[in-house]
C-alpha cells in the first residue's frame, strides 16, 4: 500500500448533511478505495481498501485494523454506497458495509493461503536439503543401538531346544550328562535360565535366554537415536529417531526404524519439522508445526550416533566441547541444546574459563537473560558481579545472586554476610533492608534464632535462621501495612519477636473481622428489623431444648464459625434476610449461651436442615422427632391464637 502518496491526497469533504463520502483513486496503476469521514467539520479518519491491503489512517497514523474500528461511520449518500458497491463489485444495496466486510475477508483468505504455501515451500527446501542416512544405518542399528538377540529355550529331560532369533535357525543340546559309554561322548551345555545371557551354537550370536512358555506373543524393545548432519545448504539438522527391535518364537528379529522429528539449525535459529501420520490418506507426511494436547510429539533421551560428533568438532564448534555439554545436560533434548550453543556465542568463553555451570545454563535455559547480560563483553559484567568476585563464582554458582545483588547496591560483602545471605531467601533481606542495613539484619536474625554466628553451621540452625527471617520480614510487612512509624527502633527491634508478631496478627485479623461484620450488618438490615416478629413466630422452649431465631447478621456469622459449618456464608444470610428461610439457634435451656444445633426453617415450620458442629448430627433421631413435635405445638398454638382472635372481632362487631 503506498501509503505516502495517499496521505498527500486531501480529505473529499461530504455534501448536505452526509458525514462520508467515497471515492476511488488511482495510484501507478492501482485501483484504491478511499472512505473519508468528517466529525465537527474536520477529517476524522480514512479508510482504505485495495486489491490486496486495507487499513486506517487516524490523526496522522496507520492503523492497519478492520473497517468498523474506529466505530461505524456517519452518514454516507446514495452515490457513495455506489461507489463502494461498484469497487467491490457488488450490487446496490442498503447493507453496503457488507460488501467492504466481505473484501476484507478475502483478502485475509488470500494472505493465509499465501503463508501456508510459503511455509510448504521452505518445508520442501528443507526436504531436499538433507543428506542420505550414513552407509552403514542398518549395521549400526543391529550392532551397537539394539544388539540383543532372543534365544528362546524348551527344556525336555536331558536336553533343550533352543531357537535362536539372530539366525532364525533351532538347535538342540544337552544340558545333563548320562552315566553311559555313550554319555562320555556328548557335550554337555550349561542349562539356560530365563533372562540369562547365552551364545547361540549355530551363528555364535549372543543374547538373551527366554523361556518360550513364558513370552508366548514376543515382545519388542525401542531405542531413541540422534544423528546430526550437514545439510546442503550448510545448515545443520538433527534427526531423531525411533527405533523398535521385534522378537519372537520361531521368527527372526525385525528392526522398524522411523524419523519423528527434523531440528533444522540455521543463524542460531531453530526449526522443527514433524513426522504426522494422516488417518484420511493413510500416510505419513512432514509438517512445520507439532500436534496439541495428548498427541504432541515428544522428542525424548537417546544415544547420539557416532557419526554426530564429526558435524559437531567443525565450524562455529570447533573449540567448543559440544559432547561434555550434551552429556552433561539434565534434559537430551539434542536439538534445541545444539540450537543455543550456536546462538550463544558466550559459551565458548565461559567453557574455557571453567564455567561449566554456566556452560549448562546458557545451553538449556529460554531466557538466560534474567540472570546474564548477554550483550555484554567481559565476563564479570556478563555476570553482573564485580571483576574480583569471579574466582569465588567459579567455585560456588550459588553466590552469583548474591554478588549480583553486591554489585547492584554497590556494596561490599564480608564472609560472614556473604555466608548469611546464601542461608537465607535473598528476597526477605532485601525486604528487611528497607527498614535497616545488612548487618543490623544479620544480627538481630542471629539473636532471634538463638544461633551463634560461625563458619559451618548445622542443619538445623540453618534452618532456624531460614525461618527466622521469614517471620522477621512478615512481622515488618504487617507494621508497615498496619500504619506504623518505621522509623521507631522499638518496632523494628521487639524483645519477643514471635510474640509481638503473634499480637499484631491478632489486631490485624480483629480489624478485618470487624469491618466484615459491619459490612455485612449493612448489607442485611432486615435481619435485626425482622427480629421481634420472628421470636414472636418460632421461639419455643419445652423445659429442657430452646429454639429461637437469629438476632442479627453478626449472630449468623458467629454461629458458623462455633460450629465449623457454613451457615454464616451470604447465600443463608440472604435468605434470612429475604424471608426464604430462617436460621433458628436450638440449645439447652440450663445453657442458652452454648451452640448445641444449627436450624434451616421456613415459615410454616418445615426443616430444610439441622446440623451440629462440624455438620455432624449426633443424638439426630431424638432432635428429629423434638422438632417434629415442635411443628405440631407451634400449628396448634397458632390456629388456637387465631380462633381467639375471631372470637374478639365477633364480639366487637
Amino acid at each position: 500500500m503506498k501509503k505516502k502518496a495517499i496521505e498527500q491526497i486531501a480529505f473529499k469533504r461530504p455534501r448536505g448533511n452526509n458525514d462520508s463520502v467515497a471515492h476511488v483513486e488511482t495510484l501507478s496503476g492501482e485501483r484504491i478505495l478511499m472512505l473519508d469521514e468528517w466529525r465537527d467539520g474536520k477529517p476524522f479518519q480514512r479508510y482504505v481498501l485495495t486489491d490486496k491491503e486495507f487499513g486506517h489512517f487516524v490523526n496522522n497514523k496507520w492503523q492497519m485494523v478492520r473497517f468498523g474500528y474506529h466505530g461505524q461511520f456517519g452518514r454516507i449518500s446514495e452515490s457513495s454506497k455506489k461507489v463502494v458497491t461498484q469497487f467491490c463489485k457488488g450490487k446496490v444495496t442498503r447493507n453496503w458495509d457488507c460488501y467492504i466486510r466481505n473484501a476484507e475477508y478475502m483478502i485475509d483468505m488470500a494472505r493465509v493461503e499465501r503463508k501456508r504455501e510459503l511455509r510448504e515451500e521452505r518445508l520442501a527446501q528443507r526436504c531436499n536439503s538433507l543428506y542420505p542416512l550414513p552407509i552403514a544405518w542398518e549395521q549400526y542399528l543391529e550392532e551397537v543401538a539394539l544388539p540383543d538377540h532372543h534365544l528362546y529355550y524348551t527344556k525336555k529331560g536331558r536336553y533343550a531346544k533352543v531357537f535362536c532369533s539372530a539366525c532364525g535357525e533351532e538347535y538342540e543340546i544337552c544340558i545333563k550328562a548320562k552315566d553311559t559309554y555313550e554319555g562320555m561322548f556328548e557335550t554337555v551345555h550349561q542349562s539356560p535360565e530365563h533372562r540369562a545371557k547365552g551364545m547361540c551354537q549355530k551363528c555364535k550370536a549372543v543374547g538373551t535366554y527366554i523361556a518360550a512358555g513364558k513370552e508366548k506373543h514376543g515382545s519388542s524393545e525401542d531405542k531413541n537415536i540422534y544423528l546430526v548432519q550437514k545439510t546442503k545448504d550448510n545448515a545443520i539438522v538433527v534427526r531423531y529417531f525411533e527405533a523398535v527391535k521385534q522378537y519372537g518364537n520361531g521368527q527372526k528379529d525385525s528392526i522398524e526404524c522411523t524419523e519423528v522429528v527434523r531440528g533444522f539449525i540455521k543463524n542460531g535459529k531453530l526449526q522443527k519439522d514433524y513426522n504426522k501420520y494422516d488417518y484420511w490418506n493413510c500416510k505419513n507426511s512432514w509438517d512445520d508445526c507439532n500436534l496439541y494436547g495428548l498427541a504432541n510429539i515428544q522428542m525424548y533421551n537417546g544415544i547420539i550416533h557416532p557419526a554426530s560428533w564429526n558435524v559437531l568438532s567443525e565450524g562455529q564448534f570447533k573449540y567448543i566441547d559440544v559432547k561434555k555439554i550434551i552429556n552433561n545436560a539434565e534434559s537430551k533434548e539434542t536439538a534445541y541444546i545444539i540450537a543455543n550453543i550456536a546462538a550463544r556465542p558466550q559459551i565458548e568463553m565461559l567453557q574455557k574459563m571453567g564455567f561449566d555451570w554456566a556452560v549448562n545454563r546458557l545451553s538449556r535455559w529460554y531466557s538466560p537473560g534474567l540472570c546474564f547480560d548477554m550483550n555484554a563483553k567481559k565476563a564479570w559484567d556478563f555476570f553482573k558481579v564485580n571483576k574480583d568476585r569471579l574466582p569465588m563464582l567459579k567455585q560456588n554458582e550459588d553466590y552469583l545472586e548474591i554478588l549480583q545483588f553486591e554489585r547492584k547496591r554497590d556494596i561490599r560483602l564480608t564472609e560472614d554476610e556473604i555466608q548469611f545471605l546464601s542461608i537465607v531467601p535473598l528476597d526477605d533481606v532485601q525486604i528487611i533492608m528497607e527498614y535497616m542495613s545488612l548487618q543490623q539484619c544479620m544480627n538481630r536474625t542471629y539473636k532471634y534464632a538463638e544461633v551463634k554466628p560461625k563458619k559451618k553451621l548445622s542443619f538445623n540452625e540453618r534452618d532456624a535462621l531460614h525461618r527466622t527471617i521469614r517471620l522477621y520480614r512478615d512481622y515488618l510487612n504487617i507494621r508497615h501495612s498496619e500504619g506504623y512509624d518505621m522509623t521507631n527502633s522499638v518496632y523494628l527491634h521487639p524483645r519477643d519477636l514471635q510474640g509481638e508478631h503473634d499480637k499484631l496478627v491478632e489486631e490485624r485479623e480483629r480489624k478485618r473481622n470487624e469491618e466484615y461484620l459491619k459490612q455485612m450488618e449493612d448489607k442485611f438490615k432486615q435481619i435485626p428489623k425482622q427480629y421481634k416478629k420472628l421470636k414472636a413466630h418460632f421461639e419455643y422452649s419445652d423445659g429442657n431444648l430452646y429454639i429461637r431465631p437469629a438476632r442479627t447478621a453478626t449472630e449468623i456469622i458467629e454461629e458458623g464459625r462455633v460450629q465449623h459449618h457454613c451457615v454464616g456464608g451470604q447465600n443463608y444470610l440472604s435468605k434470612h434476610d429475604k424471608g426464604q428461610s430462617f436460621i433458628l439457634f436450638l440449645r439447652y435451656e440450663k445453657d442458652k449461651a452454648k451452640a448445641y444445633y444449627t436450624i434451616e426453617m421456613k415459615y410454616n415450620y418445615e426443616v430444610m436442615q439441622f446440623y451440629a458442629a462440624h455438620d455432624k448430627q449426633p443424638n439426630k433421631d431424638e432432635i428429629w422427632s423434638w422438632l417434629q413435635q415442635y411443628k405440631k405445638q407451634m400449628i396448634a398454638k397458632k390456629q388456637k391464637n387465631t380462633k381467639t382472635s375471631n372470637r374478639r372481632m365477633a364480639k366487637v362487631s
